[in-house]
């Protein structure tokens, strides 16, 4: 049988181009990856070139905030590196590009007017040359050397201390009635023959915003009532009004006046303030008894120049009698800031922008106010015979035996004044902390010789002073700045210091004379000297800070710039001929254990922790002269070794 095989073949016409298709396909996937792969290189070469250019712009930023410190730091400086930091334009067209109201400070840097030619700005363009637009938005910024980097600055006041200031006022009097229970009344006379004078302050604590401008207020009222014939005042009464500043930071400032002694019982006396303007952390403060809400005063004249019959400087008025009181009207500013935030934009390449943000301080002291020209920290006395009779555990009565100490010697060339040389702020020419030490003070000036307790404080020099001293001396506790309150709190800026001063390579040991003693020019710089020291010799004039954890010996003719702080147990000393000239402030607050390096422990430099105050010791009778003039601007100056530093650095 024959079989018959069919062959049936399937029909393919329909598939032909599908390896086309597929060729075309894998092709298209490998083309995606391929154009992923070249994107992806593209949008990292972008980034990582965006990535520098920000970095650039994060530099230029840091450029900024250091600009802005240059500036700061620049003021009230005469440095060679400071010359290009002035007011461009002038705040002050009539004054000079040196002179105080060209300087840059806190509260300009802060006040748009003050800050910038726009006048709407805090961008500190009158100090620094805004020359560019950088920004999408073109806003004006500095340029720096290279093409592309620019930056901008915007500062404020981080602690808004022109919007919340707050203060209280009270008042004592030296000689007050016993068994009142008013320091700030006395009376005098008997029966029905007397005069009551009384301070009043303000009802209540005074909380204002001073952003818009200084404000009028009362600093309280002196009361005279007259009883029948009245009564005789028959000594200068010392009168002390404190302003407690609680916001925005605790400062405190002494308005000091004296009730002068009258003649006749009907008399009504004359009040002569200390001075007619006070600094208080920057704010001014300013007496006037010609506006309001001044009332009940008259023959109010400035006395100026010290003569037999004007012995004291001041602000003078005739009071009146009667309920209505004597108002003591004025005006205050904002105090000044002790901190800035410091906002730098910095620009870069390809539209790159970083922000940081920057906080600096003003100084370690939070904006320093002498409470006097020479100002004297410490008890009358310390040890076995009286004042502080313990001490740290161990420690013997020789130890810590002290005793106040201040003779002034018998040159007629030694003057000392609270008149600050750049204002017409006065502050006492001599400041105690301990009013017993100011009694000796006071017996020391005028010659007297029959207080017992100030045999041994001027034993020769009493009777012999010739010299001048221009203001007031006086006790200035409640001014005490808080690094002069204890002994722990001074201990601890002292080591500061000493850090400031290693940093520097101004450090010395004890045993080791400095080869100079700063900037006698500009008044800048610091000196750090751990034990026993000698000013003068043949090193020339210094200025800037200078801290002695012993005893400062003056010696010759020199010049000294700035502030000059003596912890040592030996206080000051002056011998050899010449005249000593200090402009600015001395502090001497001697503690028990002031050197850095106290002792040395199995052969390792040990620090002893401090103990109690010690009574302080200033003899100058040593041989020739020794002015000290208050200059707040020198101290202000001295202060730039230890100002404006960056306490953080943010990137926004």
């Amino acid at each position: 049988m024959n079989e018959v095989r069919i062959k049936t073949t399937k029909n393919r016409e329909n598939e032909k181009g599908a390896a086309m298709v597929m060729a075309l396909l894998v092709s298209f996937l490998l083309l995606i990856a391929s154009a992923g792969l070249i994107l992806e290189s593209s949008m990292n070469t972008a980034n990582v070139t965006d990535a520098v250019a920000e970095q650039q712009a994060y530099h230029a930023a840091e450029s900024g905030i250091q600009s802005a410190v240059h500036i700061l730091r620049c003021q009230k400086n005469d440095n060679p590196v400071c010359a290009d930091v002035r007011a461009n334009p002038l705040i002050l067209t009539s004054a000079s590009p040196t002179a105080s109201p060209n300087q840059i400070t806190y509260t300009k840097a802060v006040d748009p007017v003050m800050s910038s030619t726009s006048g709407t700005q805090r961008d500190l363009s009158r100090w620094i040359g805004y020359n560019s637009t950088c920004g999408s938005a073109a806003v004006p910024c500095v340029g720096l050397n290279t093409a592309g980097y620019a930056f901008s600055l915007d500062l404020m006041d981080p602690d808004h201390t022109s919007q919340h200031v707050s203060f209280s006022l009270s008042s004592w009097f030296n000689d007050h009635n016993l068994g009142v229970g008013n320091s700030a009344i006395k009376t005098y006379g008997s029966g029905n023959d007397t005069l009551t004078v009384s301070y009043e302050p303000p009802p209540a604590v005074v909380d204002r915003d001073l952003s818009d401008g200084p404000m009028t207020l009362s600093y309280g009222k002196l009361t005279f009532i007259k009883s029948g014939a009245g009564a005789i005042v028959d000594s200068d009464n010392r009168v002390q009004i404190d302003l407690f500043m609680t916001r925005p930071y605790d400062a405190t400032k002494t308005i000091r006046a004296w009730i002068l002694h009258t003649t006749n019982p009907g008399d009504i006396p004359k009040v002569i303030f200390d001075s007619q303007t006070l600094t208080l952390a920057g704010s001014a403060l300013t007496l006037d008894f010609t506006a309001s809400p001044s009332v009940g005063w008259s023959s109010i004249e400035t006395i100026t120049d010290i003569t037999p019959s004007e012995p004291k400087l001041g602000y003078r008025a005739q009071a009146s009698a009667g309920l209505g009181g004597n108002v003591l009207g004025g005006t205050m500013t904002a105090p000044e800031p002790v901190r800035l935030q410091i906002k730098s934009t910095g620009y870069g390449p390809r539209g790159a922008k970083k922000q940081l943000q920057a906080i600096i301080q003003k100084n370690f002291f939070l904006g320093l106010t002498a409470p006097a020209a020479l100002t004297l920290i410490g008890p009358h006395r310390t040890g076995c015979d009286g004042g502080v009779p313990n001490s740290p555990a161990g420690g013997s009565c020789s130890d810590e035996d002290s005793h106040f100490y201040f003779d002034l010697g018998d040159s007629a060339v030694v003057t000392y004044s609270g008149q600050d040389q750049v204002s017409t702020d006065i502050i006492p020419p001599v400041g105690t902390s301990n009013p017993q030490s100011l009694s000796c003070v006071e017996d020391f000036i005028i010659g007297a010789t029959d207080d017992a307790q100030c045999d041994d404080t001027h034993p020769n020099g009493s009777l012999h002073f010739h010299g001048g001293v221009e203001g007031s001396p006086s006790e200035v506790s409640s001014e005490l700045p808080f690094w002069l309150r204890t002994p722990t709190a001074l201990d601890n800026q002292i080591h500061k210091l000493a850090n400031t001063a290693r940093s520097s390579g101004r450090y010395f040991p004890s045993g080791v004379t400095p080869p100079d003693w700063g900037n006698a020019t500009s008044g800048t710089g610091i000196t750090f000297c751990d034990g026993d020291v000698t000013l003068g010799n043949s090193q020339g004039d210094g200025g800037g800070i200078l801290v002695v954890t012993g005893t400062l010996t003056l010696h010759g003719a020199f010049a000294f710039k700035g502030l000059i702080i003596v912890t040592g147990r030996g206080g000051v000393q002056r011998n050899g001929g010449g005249t000593a000239e200090i402009t600015g402030n001395v502090v001497v607050a001697p503690y028990q254990n002031a050197h850095i390096v106290d002792r040395t422990v199995a052969g390792v430099p040990t620090d002893d922790p401090p103990g109690i105050f010690l009574a302080p010791h200033y003899d100058i009778a040593g041989g020739g002269g020794s002015n000290l003039q208050f200059n707040s601007a020198a101290l202000t100056s001295s202060l730039i070794a230890v100002s404006n530093f960056v306490l953080g650095v943010m990137e926004k």
